[in-house]
């Protein structure tokens, strides 16, 4: 039988690819750091909330306000702090050469008569000036610097240029002033009788005025704001129907509030409920009227500057 000569051809083995398998990538550090930006929004809630109504233009409530200082001031817990100093208040006598620059406002044009003080602000930058978030108070002192009256002073807005002229009606003659600006932390505390719903009312009176504000466990929720005159007579009597009767046409569009205006032979009486939750304050100019979940210790202290009593 013949022998096959069989010859083996040298040839390199290969891999041959017969499928692939795919390894599902981990999302473990997305989900960190969505983590981490969620924890980092909560802490900087209110920082984020004081934002966002800057760019709406409303107002937020001075308890939103404080709670933002205090996690700022807070954000560094090892640095070494200094402790806080009291205030020096700066003494003021009425005269011709008494000059106060105050943020970027200029006052002067002093002038007190018949328990009336009077004063001009006076804008001079390039910019309008806005101290609507400031509080600003009015002070006065007799001749051994012993506190008489604290009276809020509101500038609002100053237009660039321009100046604006207030004057204060004080109860007591004094020997001393000062206007300085006062932290909301130091107001003084204030508790409210509860009902078995949370609720409590303060009533603020002055005159013909009757302000009904209602809190929830210490948040306001709603305003009622009473105004009563029977005095036809008064050399003001017209000038106040017709602006109350601009003001519940305004009022009476927007949400939020619920307006009524009944006029007779004797006077009129003005009622204006508000619901705080769904209205906007930036439509108003009055100043008696507070944010949403503004706390009592701020509305019992400003009112009563304003000279109402709050019980």
């Amino acid at each position: 039988m013949a022998k096959r000569k069989v010859e083996l051809e040298n040839i390199e083995l290969k891999p041959q690819v017969i499928g692939y398998s795919y390894k599902k990538k981990s999302n473990f550090g997305r989900y960190v750091f969505i983590l981490i930006i969620f924890l980092v929004v909560v802490y900087y809630i209110n920082d984020v909330s004081i934002f966002i109504n800057n760019l709406l233009g409303k107002n937020t409530a001075s308890s939103i306000t404080d709670l933002a200082n205090k996690n700022n001031s807070n954000i560094n817990p090892n640095e070494q702090k200094e402790p806080n100093k009291p205030v020096k208040n700066e003494y003021y006598e009425v005269n011709d050469k008494t000059t106060i620059e105050l943020d970027t406002l200029t006052l002067n044009t002093f002038s007190y008569s018949n328990q009336k003080l009077s004063f001009i602000a006076l804008n001079n930058t390039t910019s309008s000036v806005n101290l609507s978030g400031k509080k600003y108070y009015l002070e006065t002192y007799d001749e051994s610097k012993n506190l008489l009256e604290s009276i809020k002073v509101d500038f609002g807005t100053v237009a660039s240029k321009a100046n604006l002229s207030l004057t204060y009606d004080l109860s007591k003659d004094f020997k001393y002033f000062t206007i300085k600006e006062k932290n909301v932390s130091l107001y003084p505390s204030v508790e409210l009788k509860y009902d078995e719903f949370n609720n409590a009312n303060m009533i603020c009176t002055k005159d013909t005025e009757t302000i009904t504000y209602t809190f929830k466990n210490d948040e306001l929720e709603k305003i009622n704001h009473k105004l009563t005159r029977n005095d036809i007579n008064s050399t003001d009597y017209n000038s106040t129907l017709e602006s109350t009767r601009e003001k519940i046409n305004n009022y009476s569009k927007q949400a939020g509030f619920k307006t009524s205006l009944s006029e007779n032979q004797s006077g009129f009486e003005m009622n204006v409920d508000i619901d705080l939750q769904n209205a906007n304050l930036n439509n108003t100019s009055e100043k008696y009227y507070y944010a949403y979940k503004e706390m009592p210790k701020v509305v019992k202290f400003e009112m009563e500057t304003y000279g109402f009593k709050c019980n």
